[in-house]
C-alpha cells in the first residue's frame, strides 16, 4: 500500500518536471526565434589606422588623468585593502579588549 503511494507521488512529480522542462524548452525556442530576427552588427577587427587612433585616445586620457591628478598614479588596490584589513584587526582587537 506505501509503495503504491509512494509510486503515484513519483508519477505526479516526474509528471510536473516534465511540464516544467516543457516550459523551458519553449522559452528558449521562443528566445533563440527572437535573436535570430534581431539584426546583429557585423563585427570585424579594426584596421591597423583604427587601432592606433584607439592606442592615441587611450594615451590621450591617461595623461589627462594624470593631470588631473597632478602627475600621481593610483596606488596598488592591494596596498589599501591591505591598510583596511590591519586597521579593522586593531579595531576588533580593541574591541574584544574592552
Amino acid at each position: 500500500m506505501a509503495e503504491e503511494s509512494n509510486t503515484a507521488v513519483l508519477d505526479a512529480f516526474r509528471d510536473e518536471v516534465r511540464g516544467q522542462l516543457e516550459d523551458i524548452r519553449r522559452e528558449i525556442q521562443e528566445l533563440r526565434r527572437l535573436l535570430e530576427s534581431t539584426p546583429q552588427p557585423a563585427r570585424r577587427r579594426p584596421s591597423r589606422e583604427e587601432a592606433l587612433a584607439g592606442l592615441e585616445e587611450i594615451t590621450r586620457r591617461r595623461e589627462a588623468i594624470l593631470r588631473d591628478r597632478g602627475g600621481a598614479l593610483l596606488p596598488p588596490a592591494a596596498e589599501g585593502i591591505a591598510r583596511a584589513r590591519e586597521e579593522r584587526t586593531r579595531q576588533i582587537l580593541r574591541e574584544a579588549a574592552e
